[in-house]
Order: structure tokens, then sequence, then C-alpha cells
């Protein structure tokens, strides 16, 4: 699901979406989406 997506079914802006991933992203020690499910998973976030 691409950022827009998600911001429209959240009721938010695009960038709150980018600037939230980036924080997520930042906390797992990724740089992006994929690694950050990756990682997730194998700590059993989701």
């Amino acid at each position: 699901m691409r950022s827009h997506q998600i911001a429209s079914l959240q009721h938010v802006g695009v960038e709150t979406i980018r600037s939230t991933a980036k924080s997520i992203y930042r906390r797992l020690g990724v740089k992006n989406r994929e690694n950050a499910v990756r990682v997730g998973k194998a700590l059993n976030l989701i």
C-alpha cells in the first residue's frame, strides 16, 4: 500500500505517514518498508 492510500484511509496527510514511517524505520534500524516488516516479524511486533 502506498503512503497516499494509507493517508486517505487514516484521514491524515501524506507527510504525516511519511514522517511516522521514517521514525519507525529509525527505531528498527532499517532503511525501508520491506526491511521494517522483516524486522517487525522477527521481533513478533507484527
